[in-house]
């Protein structure tokens, strides 16, 4: 966290599932009612997410 560097690190329980796009992002801890969420889906995330500045430097949990 002292470094920097820009970074993004996402909490979530990993599922096999295909990718759906369609997940909930919150700052600081896993949104209500949710932990799980495909590989495919956190992929998708970063991949949407590292065009834009708004999770850099955060924990954010993932669920779908």
């Amino acid at each position: 966290m002292a470094s920097g560097l820009d970074w993004t690190c996402a909490a979530a329980r990993l599922t096999n599932g295909p990718l759906t796009g369609h997940y909930r992002v919150e700052d600081g801890r896993l949104p209500r009612r949710g932990i799980f969420i495909s590989r495919a889906d956190v992929a998708t995330f970063f991949s949407v997410s590292s065009n834009t500045a708004k999770h850099v430097r955060q924990i954010v949990g993932l669920a779908r």
